[in-house]
């Protein structure tokens, strides 16, 4: 009996303190959001390390302000994205999850399933995405990327729709220029490049040895420079994954800081990513399965000055972007 009274109690314990963890977020986030314009949040998805082996996916909005509010809890569709993106009137969200290139509202329905794909990003008028997906493997086992252009206003339901997606050729991470006339993306031979919207004119931007990987390209707001991330094989640095700005027109790189997946502000002063850095370098263990725990940080176009908006030390951010495009 007294077994039985023991265990019962610590399972409720597990549960309240699951509860606790889950409802004064929420709490907190409305209280937050009335602080906090939509144009200062950004959206991302991160998995939480409550109570070993509890783990969760997660969606919100966080401020940008550096303060750590969280100012939005999201539709809970959006916890297991991979890469995700608001659309220009911040209206809807694309994402990949499970496969597949996803619309809803940001507020939260159904999704509709687009295209089969992945490294979503929408055009400057909202009409239509870009995306990339496996085409084929090669005979060294590598992965062959495609990228893709779709309509975005496929709206049959339910059970989304497939609509015809146009080829623009190899690649992956396509990113539209803010004019829509280009987009940047990444190729196999690990350097970034420029293609007009229709595939046409491709350009290469970048000029990395073998030994690098450029990828994750994102256009500033002014047109003037794109960020990309950079994978350096056997570096002796400190952290293999780095942030670059490459001049739009003549491709000259600068370094900007250690980190990934670089998304600008609305207004091009500064530049979100993701990075392990602060002492981190903490991992997770799942049932087997290893996430390697990494903070939001956002630092300024000239690199002088960095903030850290997550203070989660379990959590694991795998996707985000600005509320406001």
């Amino acid at each position: 009996m007294k077994r039985r009274t023991k265990l019962l109690l610590t399972f409720s314990a597990v549960i309240g303190l699951f509860a606790f963890f889950r409802v004064v977020p929420a709490v907190k986030a409305v209280l937050n959001a009335a602080r906090c314009p939509v144009a200062n949040r950004i959206i991302y998805t991160s998995r939480r390390e409550y109570v070993p082996p509890f783990s969760f996916e997660q969606a919100e909005a966080i401020c940008s302000d550096g303060s750590g509010a969280v100012a939005q809890r999201l539709p809970s569709q959006l916890a297991e994205a991979s890469s995700l993106v608001v659309s220009p009137d911040g209206s809807r969200v694309a994402f990949a999850s499970d496969g597949g290139i996803h619309i809803m509202p940001i507020e939260g329905s159904s999704p509709i399933l687009v295209a089969d794909g992945l490294d979503v990003a929408w055009s400057p008028d909202g009409n239509k995405l870009a995306f990339s997906k496996v085409m084929s493997v090669s005979q060294t086992t590598d992965f062959i990327f495609g990228i893709f252009v779709t309509n975005a206003s496929c709206t049959d339901a339910p059970g989304g729709c497939i609509p015809i997606a146009n080829f623009l050729g190899q690649g992956r991470y396509p990113n539209w220029s803010p004019d829509g006339r280009q987009i940047a993306f990444s190729a196999d031979d690990g350097n970034i490049y420029l293609m007009n919207a229709d595939g046409s004119g491709r350009t290469r931007l970048t000029d990395v040895d073998r030994r690098q990987q450029a990828y994750e390209p994102v256009w500033s707001p002014d047109e003037q420079a794109i960020a990309f991330s950079l994978f350096i094989d056997a570096c002796p640095c400190p952290r293999p994954i780095q942030i670059y700005l490459a001049d739009a027109g003549t491709g000259v790189p600068t370094y900007l800081t250690d980190g990934t997946h670089p998304v600008w502000s609305t207004d091009g002063r500064s530049i979100a990513f993701i990075s392990d850095r602060d002492g981190h370098g903490k991992i997770i263990s799942l049932f087997d399965t290893v996430f390697p725990v990494s903070s939001l940080y956002l630092i300024t176009r000239d690199g002088k000055n960095i903030t850290r908006l997550t203070e989660g030390n379990n959590d694991s951010i795998y996707a985000f972007s600005w509320m406001a495009q």
